[in-house]
């Protein structure tokens, strides 16, 4: 049954199941902006990808805070792979009636992958080197997203985790940042979103 599912098929390894993040990850941040062109897109689906955006954007810590608030995202932009960079975006925010808050959000994924060397440093210096005296520089977030967990494969989550620390990104497992448990009437109904954040990978 399970060589039905989108990201499970006969391959050996894992090849390939980062750049489709890459993909799916774009399009559902770009769902997430209220700016979205699709007006039929259903509330569950838009929630899921703001919910997403804001944990990458305020952290695991953070982001039901930012949920509570009136928080209009006013825009989206994203590039896959620009300088070897598997995803960066570009956001525009606004809190509570607020001044507009523009926001980078850079992502590395490491999900089955460990982290080589000195990346997170060449790319934080690329993208603080672009973003350097523009309306982005104050809020760039740097996020490596791992299928390894405290529970799967340790070794390796510590080794991402001590490293991104060492260069001042976030670590942030793939189930922390969308859950594929969630209760029946919080799910989307979405073929894209459900098909790959929800299903066994």
């Amino acid at each position: 049954m399970n060589d039905f599912l989108l990201m499970k098929d006969s391959s050996e390894g894992d090849k390939g199941k980062e750049a489709m993040l890459d993909f799916v990850l774009s399009w559902t941040l770009r769902v997430a902006s209220d700016a979205y062109p699709d007006k039929e897109v259903k509330q569950t689906l838009h929630k899921a990808c703001r919910r997403i955006l804001f944990k990458l954007i305020f952290g695991l810590k953070r982001y039901e805070e930012i949920e509570r608030k009136q928080c209009q995202v006013c825009s989206v932009q994203v590039w896959k792979q620009w300088n070897n960079i598997d995803l960066h975006a570009n956001v525009t925010l606004r809190i509570d009636g607020g001044e507009p808050e523009y926001h980078v959000i850079v992502v590395e994924n490491k999900i089955y992958t460990p982290l080589r060397d000195n990346q997170l440093g060449r790319y934080k210096e690329i993208i603080l080197n672009t973003y350097k005296g523009g309306a982005y520089e104050k809020h760039i977030h740097f996020r490596v997203i791992t299928g390894f967990n405290e529970e799967c494969r340790k070794d390796e989550f510590d080794k991402i985790k001590k490293e991104c620390e060492a260069n001042g990104w976030d670590c942030i497992p793939i189930l922390d940042l969308q859950p594929n448990n969630i209760l029946e009437e919080e799910k989307p109904d979405s073929d894209i979103f459900d098909e790959f954040w929800l299903k066994e990978w």
